[in-house]
């Protein structure tokens, strides 16, 4: 977990309250933006990505995918990276009658590309185009010096299609691949002679339609956007000089520095002392997803002393 699972502006002023002299405990609510799965369930915070996609040796599907995955890489690095160019493309040869969304398949990826988590797009599965009627005269700027092509044919088409993408997380308890599915249909308008067959037309039809690929794909790493839950979060501290240290780093988000605190007072004072840190040590692990190791320091916590909020933050790791 970093600052950028995190989002809330520091509170410096809640150092204030915390001279106060109390017998017991007091406590201190903040608010905290954490980030949480996607809408998908997947997270792939800190971890490494890899995108193959699979190629046939037809230039149409070939340039389509490739683009798709670009924008598919892209998108991902925006959400996860910080926009760097960090996530590798890797192209796979299509042998017939394989299955592609196997398991075998993509944990030998995971191994060969050593990679936390690995993305594979399918060829690109195009259903018929729909042409215009009547393609429309024009002047081409391709070929300017060609008097047989530089009027050519503007040919207007919609292009249908649908792609697979098999996912794997290797640190994903539920050890299986899912897949998902990217429907669309892409207008598209290209030069054309007037003489080429159908099939001509439909390859020319899927190159154009490769220009707006790169955005699909973009789309489709929308899908494992990572989404932001508002928290309300409740510390224990006493006015010690070390809880005063530990807490700071609480408020400011820096849990492995709070927890390093904690971990000092845990074993010291009265048994509400224990229990105090016990219990901020288990809301820490809560904020960076260790639910289980939560639970384990509420069970300390509750040993020691009963604190009032405990069994609420024990219900929040429970539901996770």
């Amino acid at each position: 977990m970093n600052f950028e699972d995190m989002r809330r502006p520091v509170i410096l002023a809640v150092l204030a309250v915390l001279s106060a002299v109390s017998c017991g405990p007091s406590s201190y609510t903040m608010s905290v933006d954490v980030r949480r799965p996607s809408a998908t369930g997947y997270d792939f915070s800190g971890k490494s990505m890899a995108i193959a996609y699979l190629v046939d040796g037809k230039q149409s599907d070939s340039t389509f995918i490739a683009a798709m995955a670009e924008g598919l890489a892209s998108g991902l690095e925006k959400d996860y990276f910080n926009s760097e160019t960090v996530i590798p493309l890797y192209t796979l040869p299509y042998v017939p009658d394989s299955d592609y969304s196997a398991k075998d398949t993509l944990v030998n990826l995971i191994m060969d590309l050593e990679s936390d988590v690995v993305l594979l797009l399918d060829r690109p599965v195009f259903k018929e185009s729909v042409f215009a009627d009547k393609p429309v005269s024009g002047y081409n700027p391709q070929t300017p010096d060609d008097p047989q092509t530089s009027n050519s044919l503007v040919t207007n088409a919609t292009v249908p299609f649908y792609v697979n993408l098999y996912v794997m997380d290797a640190m994903d308890k539920a050890d299986t691949v899912r897949v998902f599915r990217g429907i669309s249909q892409y207008p598209v308008a290209f030069w054309a002679n007037g003489n080429e067959s159908r099939e001509e037309l439909e390859d020319l039809a899927h190159i154009a339609a490769a220009s707006m690929a790169q955005s699909g794909g973009a789309s489709m790493a929308g899908r494992f956007t990572p989404e932001w839950e508002k928290l309300n979060c409740t510390f224990y501290y006493y006015s010690d000089y070390a809880w005063v240290q530990a807490s700071e780093k609480l408020v400011n988000c820096d849990f492995k520095g709070a927890m390093d605190g904690y971990l000092e007072l845990v074993g010291r004072g009265s048994a509400d002392r224990r229990a105090s840190a016990a219990y901020d040590l288990a809301l820490c692990c809560y904020l960076i997803k260790e639910y289980e190791m939560a639970i384990a320091w509420l069970d300390y916590a509750d040993r020691c002393y009963q604190l009032p909020n405990s069994q609420a933050l024990r219900k929040r790791c429970l539901q996770k």
